[in-house]
């Protein structure tokens, strides 16, 4: 202070509006403060006023709230200001753009959506402006948010609590209702059971327009008591239930009734004809069944029928065509019975149909005994799929990551770039999980590093969708970005030779063809160059082999090719190792006039890419 008087001089800071201004002074009472209001504002053409409005309603799931906030010069009424960047935070909700921001019209708005994040209460959404002169413009507005008030009730009205039902099932009507508004139709309701089995399958239905939603609860031929739960989840993220207790009957039934029961199907995915073994896929699934007694003990000597759901391909059960014969087995002393079903040559799901013959529980019956006892309905196994899974020669390739880039500079010693190696099935799904792509390069190092080590392959699994990743690292005294040394040494010069970087992929797969009459077999009818279901000039490739010049000949110095036939040389077609100038089709489709119209030897597969570009 000087005299009493102490001075302080306030600097526009280029934040506009009203504020206050607080003088403190401590003594031994305590402190003494004064303040005073006061407003920052800049001259007319530098002064930017922002209005905001909302929407009508809480901000909730199912109700958005739009705010608009709306920017002009001067003054409220003063021009409106387009093209200008405005700012959005929100301390109750998450906004829309996710970036907080948007561009004004030419009406001067802005427009922004508060979406609900699970905050529930009040809270201050803040809209801001910097103008190119640096000054800050803010205004806001209160926004209350919460999970919605629940506007439906649920009830379960048949079947009544305590009601029994048996095989033959019950209805289950649920129903929706509301005192608001919203809608009943075509809301989703869930029906849960610890007894019995619920129809439709998943257990979900629709409501129709008076809000009813219907299922059927069917017995298992046990008998115990449990719990039917209904349960309905509305647009706010509400959650509706209703529960009732039911008893499930077993029908009266002759003391030698038998049932037939699916115990299990392994693999459920199975290759096609002539593609599985070894470490792979195998081409044989087994399907289990149990017949029981009404006691729930394991019969012997049963008689069961197969079926299947498709043929397609030439699927058998236990070798034989169930559309030509009759295919049954006979039940263990455990009362198990095991179908083997074996590939086609058609990628396709499949169930095993199975049912007690006719006189299984009748010893009197006298009807013929190829038809399904009518009293116990079929039973069907999981579903089975039956893929291709064999790399085929058009769907193989090898190309620089489009997603991750070069560590550096390709003609630095140490860089890496990334591969990705693309194999898909005649069908277009991926390969089997297994498959190993081998890699070569023209110079540097190409591979995979793993937990388990490094390796010149790569593995496609489970969760790559037909496709694995290689590495390769450039090598020292690279000529240029795209041409290294190849380490053979020019003999006139003794220097090394340039050749072009380039990485060979190949897999053991098979050719490709068009299956026009869908059989899924390939057979001399289909060697048809002007059809285009195969032509050997464009669809044998050949024995893989590291393309240095992209001009599909092996020349010096390029050396390295897979010897299919081992033959000693590159064969420029494949089709019998024993023919190396046979053209024939190579692969799993090959199943009839084997070795003179086609070939089921597989083959290598293979694309070759330039890992620097």
């Amino acid at each position: 202070t000087d005299d009493g008087m102490a001075e302080f001089t306030l600097e526009f800071n280029g934040t506009v509006g009203a504020g206050a201004v607080t003088a403190t002074y401590a003594t031994a009472q305590g402190d003494l403060q004064l303040t005073e209001n006061l407003e920052a504002q800049t001259d007319a053409d530098s002064l930017f006023v922002m209005s905001m409005s909302r929407s009508t309603g809480s901000l909730t799931p199912s109700n958005p709230v739009t705010v608009t906030v709306n920017l002009r010069s001067s003054s409220a009424s003063g021009p409106a200001v387009a093209g200008e960047l405005v700012s959005l935070t929100s301390q109750i909700s998450d906004i829309t753009p996710s970036n907080g921001s948007a561009i004004t019209y030419a009406s001067g708005n802005a427009t922004f959506t508060l979406q609900y994040n699970g905050v529930d209460g009040a809270g201050v959404v803040t809209a801001g402006y910097t103008s190119a002169e640096g000054n800050t413009f803010s205004n806001s507005l209160n926004v209350t948010s919460s999970q919605g008030t629940p506007l439906y009730s649920l009830n379960i009205s048949e079947p009544t609590s305590g009601s029994d039902f048996d095989e033959d099932g019950v209805d289950v009507e649920i129903k929706l209702t509301t005192d608001a508004t919203s809608t009943v139709e075509a809301q989703i309701i869930s029906l849960a059971t610890t007894v019995g089995s619920i129809s439709p399958s998943n257990g979900q239905t629709l409501t129709d327009s008076d809000g009813n939603a219907n299922f059927r609860l069917i017995g298992d031929g046990t008998t115990g008591a449990g719990l039917l739960t209904a349960t309905f989840t509305d647009a706010d993220g509400n959650i509706y239930e209703d529960v009732t207790s039911v008893s499930m009957e077993a029908k009266d039934q002759p003391e030698n009734k038998l049932r037939l029961l699916f115990v299990s199907a392994a693999p459920t995915t199975i290759a096609i004809k002539g593609s599985g073994g070894g470490g792979g896929p195998q081409e044989t699934a087994v399907v289990s069944y149990q017949v029981l007694d009404s006691e729930g003990v394991g019969v012997a000597g049963v008689e069961v029928k197969f079926t299947l759901t498709t043929n397609l391909g030439g699927i058998l059960v236990n070798g034989k065509d169930t559309a030509d014969v009759v295919v049954t087995d006979t039940t263990d002393a455990q009362g198990i019975l095991r179908a083997v079903v074996q590939s086609g040559t058609l990628p396709t799901p499949v169930r095993v149909q199975a049912c007690l013959m006719k006189n299984s529980n009748d010893p009197d019956e006298t009807d013929d005994p190829k038809h399904c006892d009518g009293d116990s309905p079929p039973v069907l196994s999981d579903t089975l799929t039956i893929a291709v899974g064999v790399p085929v020669a058009s769907r193989y390739n090898i190309y620089k990551s489009p997603t991750i880039a070069c560590t550096g500079a390709t003609d630095t010693a140490g860089t890496v770039c990334t591969l990705e190696i693309a194999a898909f099935d005649r069908t277009g799904n991926p390969v089997v999980d297994g498959t190993v792509a081998n890699v070569v390069s023209s110079c540097g190092g190409v591979g995979q590093s793993g937990d388990d080590g490094s390796t010149g392959s790569c593995v496609f699994g489970a969760e790559s969708f037909g496709r694995c990743i290689v590495e390769w690292v450039a090598p020292e005294n690279m000529f240029s970005p795209t041409v290294c040394p190849d380490p053979d040494i020019d003999p006139d010069t003794g220097a090394p030779i340039p050749i072009h970087v380039r990485v060979l992929a190949y897999t053991l797969g098979e050719e490709d063809f068009i299956d026009k009459n869908g059989d899924g077999y390939f057979t001399s009818d289909k060697i048809d160059p002007d059809k285009h279901e195969f032509q050997p000039d464009k669809d044998d490739k050949g024995e893989a082999f590291l393309d240095l010049n992209d001009d599909e000949k092996l020349e010096a110095p390029e050396s390295f090719f897979v010897d299919w036939n081992n033959s000693g040389e590159r064969e420029g077609n494949t089709g019998l190792k024993s023919d190396p100038s046979s053209t024939l089709y190579n692969g799993t489709a090959c199943a009839t006039n084997v070795g003179t119209d086609c070939s089921n030897e597989l083959i290598y597969v293979y694309d070759v890419a330039d890992p620097t570009q």
